[in-house]
């Protein structure tokens, strides 16, 4: 048995919390360096997290229809300004926790870029995947249907991230090694030319299958900067 029984109402909230938490992530890197007002984006980003996570605790607006709605909430309005855009594309781990890349959004936000990061929708898409092709018939069954669910749910949040007026890669597979070029390119093609790929010190696979492939990905994508950086 497992110590942590997975029940369907927890299935349903791990799935409403990362749409929100990847359409919250997304808006407030893309929107920072263009609020209107100074301020905002990390005002409703706390305000946010907040409403959110009572109406998780709470089982509230978990059909995909009332995620979507909260989504399509989220926006702020933004003025046209000329900002560095700087994509962080890497090891899971060492791109999203602050403790393992030593605030890194938060050095670039006060540097007023425009942050590209990808969220955990990617990284749980790859997971279910990968464990569709293994495992029992019933196991390889829920896996599909779940990511069939998930990805349905991601092209939507997508679709209204794009109305207000942000955006993100789509149909890219995220995770370690070899993945990171193709994380990379997806950044570099939606005007990303400055991209830091982040990985622990000694990391074998970034070394090796990923910032193996930095200098020829350089060579086909004309002006842009692939930056390997290494945490200890």
């Amino acid at each position: 048995g497992t110590g942590l029984p997975i029940t369907a109402a927890m299935v349903r909230r791990c799935l409403a919390a990362a749409v929100w938490g990847d359409t919250l992530a997304l808006l407030r890197n893309q929107t920072r360096p263009y609020e209107a007002v100074p301020g905002t984006a990390e005002a409703l980003w706390r305000r946010w997290t907040e409403d959110l996570g009572q109406d998780l605790a709470g089982n509230r607006g978990l059909t995909r229809r009332e995620i979507l709605r909260r989504c399509r909430e989220m926006a702020v309005e933004r003025v046209p300004r000329e900002v560095q855009k700087v994509a962080i594309v890497g090891e899971i781990y060492t791109k999203h926790c602050h403790l393992g890349n030593w605030n890194l959004e938060r050095y670039l936000a006060a540097e007023h870029c425009e942050i590209g990061v990808g969220g955990i929708t990617w990284y749980a898409l790859y997971y279910m995947d990968g464990h569709a092709l293994k495992g029992s018939a019933p196991a390889r069954r829920v896996y599909r249907l779940l990511a069939s669910y998930l990805a349905e749910i991601q092209r939507d949040m997508l679709s209204i991230l794009n109305q207000a007026g942000g955006y993100a890669p789509l149909r890219v597979t995220v995770a370690d090694g070899w993945l990171i070029a193709t994380e990379a390119v997806g950044w570099a093609r939606l005007g990303y030319r400055k991209i830091l790929c982040v990985q622990p010190f000694a990391c074998l696979p970034g070394h090796i299958f990923g910032k193996g492939q930095y200098a020829a990905l350089q060579r086909k994508l004309p002006g842009a900067r692939l930056v390997s950086v290494d945490y200890d």
